[in-house]
């Protein structure tokens, strides 16, 4: 029997991420209410966990950039 992972580990490892030699497979933990609210927001917005992700680190990181000027 195999061991499950725990829903707090998220893997953005897409088959079709994985094609473009840009992203990197990851693998992170997150608290499970925040991962909960995550999947929920994804799958009304016909997005996966990994876009989402992406979206939410660029966003934070465009606006620590700016905030540093």
């Amino acid at each position: 029997m195999t061991a499950k992972k725990p829903a707090a580990v998220v893997e953005a490892q897409p088959d079709e991420y994985l094609e473009d030699t840009r992203r990197q497979k990851i693998s992170i933990s997150v608290d499970r209410d925040l991962l909960n609210r995550v999947d929920a927001y994804a799958k009304k917005h016909g997005l996966n966990r990994s876009a989402l992700f992406s979206i939410g680190v660029s966003m934070f990181m465009d606006n620590e950039l700016r905030r540093r000027e």
